[in-house]
């Protein structure tokens, strides 16, 4: 009686006994039931009892259901293929269904903040799905998460215990962190919104231990960079030392975390967190001796300082050093031999941690000191049979549990003559056992000294060899060559040669304090918010006096007005890299606005290399959205421009096209110094406009040394400008310091009509391309850019009042 019951039915006899009574309590278990595929409330049960002739008895129609628990998604893996920051990926997620997915179901995975461009990806399936499967839209949670949801349409549905691979193509990748993310992965019925199976805060990269992620960390000039340990072509910037100084080769150290590596420059003391991408300093600071810098350094967990061997009054000493307020603390002396072969090596140092044992080495002895009070523990005189020993390169101490079998103890990459071998170091009785060859006779080569480490795991010890990181597998006894960063996904040229230091780490857990109270999913639609405020009373003025954003005194300065009606106090405004809300640039992070209706917001942005030439947006946060969502703003009295140009020195040149043979006025502004250079290019389309000013600062070179010839893209008539001296009247205040600005005559020779592009070198770092502005003979902008026009041979040399007013109109 479908008025009467609902659902499947079980009907039990009972056969034979005697009769219950009224009142007494029954009990019944019915095995083998099996819940329903998908999560929520059960619904209300009903139970009847009846006569033999099926005559009923009594009921009762609303027994209280339970709430089913979605099934746990097995063997689920989610991995994204590079580390590079705002690069393209592709995120492979895999996992096992335990519930069937039915014929038209949703797949949801939650990507934390960062990933960007999730609306446009390309989904592909290549197992365990059969049928179409597509993006329908995104959803977002609180905390910053997008959820990105596919449709999954097939003619049967997908039994449970299925292997499922997602491969989802052309994410824009998130900013580098040392720290995990944490990912989400669910199925759904066609509502979107029952859930079937889930796996919730998946940590990606995996959290660290055993052979778990790593990567490395280097100082390559002025840039620390971050390479993929399993694939060192891939390389991310992710910081610009500025001017902190000349890093002391070879001397650093990774706090116990894996995520502060200090190291010594410009006389402080240098911090770099990799976790959110930022570096300190202070000044070394020893009271009652005249610091002479650190020969090396380690980090010593047990007393949560570093241990090194610093210069005092001119002479070695054990220290040990403060990170917080960079205090030099004596020890003890270091024992004195008289002869240049034994003094300590730069950068050749080794921790025993569990013993407190510091041990340095020289070119023909090992010493081991206390890290607690820096007396003498050991000191040996190395030997290995025969053979020639010219010192060690570089100390590394296997710990136990690290990795390859059992700890190996102190190791070392020895010098023997001409060959280089990584051996294991007895440090009571100075004898060498041969671990790995890296070169010898008949393959020849040579290591740097004090560059070196331990992957995370234990498993591999890394040197570098020129432009060459080599990997001794611990294991194996196999040494692997890799030529770091050197590869068309990278735009970063490879000079490993120049390294000031090598760490390897992994990547921290994630931080799941930092989670919502709720996961829950807001604004989920079939499509993205709205990607600007164009209903809304909000305009931003002024932008173009500060236009394009370039470096000045603490930073690159720039200011604008935010009016309208729907502008209030508690609204944000931030600085973003074009393409998107949900990156921050350095210096541009959210300002609340101070009133109503008008206020005016200004920042002062960490410009480097990375950043510029490029581009930026500003991003507006209500307060009065739930969401809490930063939303693209359009600029400008008509609200038509949504990105402004940033660069690191800018160039004006009138008139256009710039003529040839005669005398322009080139006028430079920026964060300029004394030793800054400037290259003019000449772009006849022989060299792609990403590469001009590598090749530029190539063919700059080679006509320094007398080997310049046809080859040079230098433009005719051009050399290498560098800026001698910066004066009071070259300086121009604003309120977070001063611009410079620079005038110099040029003379171009013919270059067949080929238009010009200037590069920008700051302080001997690589040339970049500068952004420009070309002006008519009036003084009137007529273009602004990277590219400017050149006459040809006998073509004027200013453009009309027309050319000028289509050139701005274009």
């Amino acid at each position: 009686d479908a008025s009467v019951f609902r659902g499947v039915s079980v009907l039990l006899r009972r056969l034979g006994g005697s009769e219950i009574p009224v009142g007494a309590a029954v009990n019944v278990v019915i095995p083998g039931i099996k819940a329903r595929a998908w999560s929520g409330f059960s619904g209300t049960f009903q139970v009847a009892t009846l006569l033999g002739d099926d005559t009923l008895v009594e009921q009762d129609l609303g027994i209280n259901g339970f709430q089913l628990l979605p099934g746990l998604l097995q063997d689920v893996s989610v991995e994204v293929s590079s580390i590079v920051s705002g690069e393209p990926v592709d995120v492979m997620v895999n996992m096992t269904l335990a519930n069937t997915l039915p014929a038209v179901g949703e797949l949801h995975v939650t990507f934390p903040a960062g990933y960007r461009d999730l609306e446009y990806v390309h989904v592909a399936a290549p197992a365990g799905l059969v049928g179409a499967i597509s993006v329908i839209g995104l959803g977002y949670e609180l905390g910053g998460a997008t959820v990105l949801r596919l449709r999954h349409t097939s003619a049967v549905p997908t039994p449970a215990d299925t292997h499922v691979s997602l491969v989802l193509s052309g994410v824009k990748n998130r900013f580098f962190s040392s720290r995990a993310e944490l990912f989400s992965v669910t199925t759904l019925l066609a509502d979107g919104t029952t859930l079937v199976d889930e796996r919730r805060n998946l940590a990606v990269p995996s959290a660290p231990g055993g052979e778990g992620p790593g990567f490395g960390v280097v100082v390559d000039g002025s840039q620390v960079m971050v390479f993929d340990a399993a694939d060192p072509r891939e390389v991310v910037g992710v910081l610009d030392l500025g001017d902190l100084g000349t890093v002391t080769h070879g001397v650093s150290a990774l706090d116990a975390s894996g995520d502060t590596i200090y190291f010594i420059a410009g006389g402080a003391l240098a911090a770099v967190s990799l976790s959110s991408p930022a570096v300190a300093h202070v000044p070394l600071r020893a009271p009652d001796a005249l610091m002479g810098g650190f020969v090396s350094m380690e980090w010593d967990p047990a007393r949560t300082r570093l241990v090194g061997l610093a210069l005092l009054d001119g002479e070695m000493a054990v220290a040990a050093l403060d990170v917080t307020l960079g205090n030099v603390s004596k020890l003890a002396d270091l024992p004195a031999c008289g002869t240049c072969e034994c003094s300590p090596a730069q950068g050749v140092s080794a921790l025993d941690a569990e013993a407190g044992v510091y041990y340095l080495a020289s070119q023909v002895t090992l010493l081991g000191v206390s890290a607690g009070d820096g007396s003498l523990v050991s000191y040996t005189t190395v030997v290995h049979g025969n053979r020639p020993f010219n010192g060690f390169a570089s100390l590394e101490f296997h710990a136990p549990g690290g990795g390859a079998g059992a700890s190996l103890g102190l190791l070392g990459v020895a010098l023997l003559g001409e060959d280089v071998e990584l051996v294991k170091v007895d440090p009571v009785t100075g004898t060498l056992e041969s671990i790995a060859y890296i070169f010898d006779a008949d393959f020849s080569g040579q290591v740097f000294g004090g560059i070196s480490a331990l992957t995370p795991s234990g498993s591999h010890y890394m040197v570098l060899s020129h432009a060459r990181l080599l990997a001794v597998d611990l294991a194996t006894r196999v040494v692997s060559h890799y030529n770091p960063y050197a590869s068309e996904v990278s735009e970063v040229s490879n000079s490993g040669g120049q390294w000031g230091f090598l760490e390897m780490s992994s990547f921290l857990p994630p931080d799941f304090s930092a989670l919502p109270d709720s996961s829950s999913v807001v604004n989920a639609s079939a499509s993205a918010p709205p990607l600007d405020v164009s209903a809304l009373d909000i305009r931003i003025l002024h932008l173009e006096d500060s236009l394009p954003v370039r470096p000045g005194g603490a930073g690159s300065y720039f200011a604008v007005q935010v009016t309208g009606l729907d502008v209030f106090a508690n609204d944000s405004l931030k600085v973003a890299p074009a393409g998107g809300c949900l990156a921050t640039l350095p210096g541009g992070e959210a300002t609340l606005l101070g009133a109503d209706g008008a206020a005016t917001v200004s920042f002062a942005l960490a410009l480097t290399t990375s950043h510029a030439p490029g581009a930026a947006q500003l991003c507006y946060r209500r307060a009065a959205d739930a969401s809490g969502a930063w939303r693209e703003v359009m600029w400008g009295e008509a609200r038509e421009r949504l990105t402004f140009p940033l660069t690191m020195a800018a160039f004006q040149v009138a008139p256009l096209p710039v003529p040839v043979g005669l005398p322009v006025q080139l006028r430079l502004t920026g964060n300029i110094k004394t030793g800054d250079r400037f290259l003019i290019v000449l772009d006849d389309n022989s060299v792609n406009p990403l590469d001009l000013c590598v090749a530029a600062s190539a063919s700059a070179a080679a006509a320094t040394d007398g080997t310049s010839d046809s080859s040079s893209i230098l433009y005719p008539g051009t050399r290498v400008m560098a800026v001698v001296s910066v004066g009071a009247l070259q300086l121009h205040a604003h309120a977070y310091g001063a611009w410079t600005e620079v005038t110099s005559d040029v003379l171009l020779a013919p270059g067949g009509g080929a238009p010009l592009r200037m590069c920008y070198s700051a302080s001997g770092g690589p040339f970049t391309l500068m952004l420009g502005t070309g002006l008519d003979a009036a003084g009137g902008v007529v273009l602004e850019g990277s590219q400017m026009p050149v006459a040809g041979e006998g073509e004027p040399s200013s453009v009309t009042p027309q050319c000028a007013h289509a050139a701005v109109a274009a």
